[in-house]
């Protein structure tokens, strides 16, 4: 339990300081995701910065599209599996209004976890699902090191960027 709200904890931290200093682009490399809860808005704590946001949990999609609203590009790598054919609907309707800013590849064998943005690197065994986040027993490393960043950064646009749609 303890670790699970620490990687909640985290993601919700990563999350919000994106929306505060947004990076020029996010990779999100997950072979499952789902459209999870990120932040806890049911007592109204984000209010300060977004106060038109409802009292209550705020989902991946919200998120992504303040994102995109405010010129973040966002990169997606996952895996082809029936899991994700909910989370690839809510991209496809997000497309229609960012379409240069939102890209995805759906690879059969894709295997790899991670999210990298302009200054962090999240990696490991987790998903991007609820029991990646809050149950299952998981291993992740942030780091924060501008060169292993930035090498992350680089990998993942070089061996995917021109692949996407």
């Amino acid at each position: 339990p303890t670790q699970s709200k620490a990687i909640t904890d985290l993601i919700q931290s990563i999350f919000i300081t994106e929306l505060i200093n947004t990076s020029k682009e996010i990779w999100f490399a997950f072979a499952w995701i789902s459209n999870i809860d990120i932040l806890d808005n049911t007592t109204r704590k984000f209010n300060s910065s977004h106060p038109e946001w409802p009292a209550t949990h705020i989902k991946l999609d919200f998120i992504l599209s303040s994102l995109l609203s405010t010129g973040t590009n966002l990169r997606f790598i996952i895996r082809r599996d029936g899991h994700n054919n909910y989370f690839i609907d809510k991209l496809n309707k997000l497309k229609k209004g960012y379409f240069d800013q939102l890209k995805w590849i759906i690879e059969p064998d894709f295997h790899l976890k991670g999210l990298v943005g302009e200054d962090y690197s999240l990696s490991g065994s987790m998903n991007l699902t609820n029991r990646g986040i809050s149950a299952n027993d998981e291993h992740i490393i942030f780091r924060t090191h501008p060169s292993v960043v930035s090498q992350h950064r680089i990998e993942l646009k070089e061996k995917w960027e021109n692949k996407m749609l």
